[in-house]
């Protein structure tokens, strides 16, 4: 994660597409789950190249397809050539043992995936045929902990130690399945993490203190960076799959200097929420991120699936959040009920205005009045979450007006309204947000409200 202290980057995860014709640096694809075309080589070296320059020390390729491929090698000795680090997680399809010296030869690190597939015993036979690992070049073997696997695991763990190779063991969330039916319950997890750890310590005199979502001395590097997606956004982290913005249209520095979601990240000591904050182990610990994420949707939240927290759940904060613990207004006064979304910059509230409202007309519609004042408490709730049970003082703000207000409709009594927030600039303490009511796809009202928050 960025550090406030450091280099605005220190190293860069990029997802590399599978598909073969990729090898064309100057061919668009189109992602099929997203409509837009996907980078092609020469933007993903760019990048690489603009990362050098902001600090990063180390990329890894997040790669699906196979290795042998030219683009592939290209990438490699472009990382090389910036005297950066290369890493490469892959499932190995196609390593042969020539494949390997040619990364061996290169100073690669290797992160094999997939130790179940179908192959991954040759790939790694290859590796360390070819010499793997090496102090110059490490290689790692990475597992999902699921419920299926969880019998298997401490033997992988003991093999791979037995052949100085790292192993990365890994909760987070499955893609595209149900969380409840694929991550063992937080106490089979912690008796799993708390084995390896004893026979790490008894085995090899490594010491570490058993804590989500990684077992180990460390987290990989590749875990805490942020992440260049295929088709060009940064994303925070592996796993939070939050758009900071899209390197074809803002710049890396300025997606990474101006993020948010990483100065929260940054500020994880005083950002987090709910008991992981007030746990004995915090420091250096501080769950994941990702799972946090993916199961309250807030990637500030304690972890869920912490051993730690199983006695605590109801310490822990879970979007949508009832706009009553957020905002100062009460009842009648009060107009929006739940804070929905929070994303970059960004957040959606409900507002639901009933018939005792005084904003209630006769006509069973509601006041033009508060189509504003709903985007102006819903601007309260945005920032009210962000100090929620975390170790941040409460601080003043104040609305101080709106610019280019439309209306275009009127909202009636009992209907869910829906307000969209983005954060449009900050000038020190004062900041502009656009908003916008709607009612399903229906736009009510936009325009931008003039906030200030009182600086810390």
């Amino acid at each position: 994660m960025m550090k406030p202290d450091g280099p605005l980057l220190s190293s860069l995860s990029v997802e590399l597409p599978p598909e073969s014709n990729f090898r064309d640096q100057n061919r668009r694809d189109t992602d099929s789950a997203t409509g837009h075309s996907k980078l092609t080589t020469g933007e993903i070296r760019e990048t690489i190249e603009k990362a050098r320059a902001l600090g990063a020390e180390k990329i890894t390729l997040l790669g699906e397809g196979p290795v042998a491929e030219p683009y592939l090698t290209d990438l490699l000795d472009c990382i090389r050539t910036l005297e950066m680090k290369a890493e490469l997680s892959t499932c190995g399809s196609d390593i042969t043992t020539n494949t390997a010296r040619r990364l061996l030869d290169r100073e690669v690190d290797i992160i094999l995936a997939e130790p179940g597939r179908p192959g991954f015993d040759t790939a790694l036979g290859h590796l360390l045929d070819a010499g793997y690992p090496t102090p110059a070049a490490s290689l790692a073997v990475h597992e999902t902990v699921s419920r299926n696997n969880m019998d298997e695991l401490s033997a992988l763990w003991q093999r791979a130690r037995k052949n100085r190779i790292t192993p990365i063991f890994e909760v987070r969330p499955p893609a595209g399945e149900d969380l409840d039916s694929s991550l063992p319950d937080p106490a089979s997890i912690h008796a799993l993490f708390t084995d390896l750890a004893r026979f790490d310590e008894r085995e090899y005199g490594i010491h570490w203190l058993p804590c989500p979502p990684v077992p180990g001395p460390s987290i990989p590097s590749f875990l805490l960076s942020p992440v260049l997606t295929p088709t060009g956004d940064i994303h925070p982290l592996k796993g939070v799959e939050i758009s900071l913005g899209n390197i074809r249209k803002t710049a890396l520095k300025n997606i990474l200097k101006d993020s948010e979601v990483l100065e929260n990240l940054s500020r994880w000591r005083l950002k987090i929420k709910g008991p992981c904050r007030t746990c004995e182990h915090f420091d250096p610990c501080f769950g994941s991120r990702a799972l946090a994420w993916r199961i309250t949707g807030d990637y500030m939240a304690s972890d869920p699936t912490c051993w730690r927290n199983m006695d605590k759940n109801d310490r822990i904060t879970y979007l949508p959040v009832p706009a009553d613990r957020i905002i100062p207004q009460k009842s009648p006064m009060r107009l929006v009920s739940r804070l929905l979304v929070v994303k970059e910059r960004y957040a959606e509230v409900e507002a639901v205005v009933d018939e005792n409202s005084p904003f209630a007309r006769a006509d069973g519609n509601i006041e033009d009045a508060a189509l504003f004042e709903m985007m102006a408490q819903a601007a309260a709730a945005m920032n009210g979450f962000e100090e929620l049970d975390t170790g941040l003082p409460p601080h003043r703000g104040a609305l101080l007006g709106g610019k280019n207000i439309t209306l275009k409709g009127t909202g009636g009594i009992g209907e869910t309204l829906r307000i969209k927030l983005t954060k449009k600039a900050s000038f020190g303490s004062f900041g502009v947000i656009g908003a916008t009511v709607e009612s399903g796809r229906t736009l009510l009202a936009a325009g931008d409200i003039k906030v200030f928050k009182e600086s810390l």
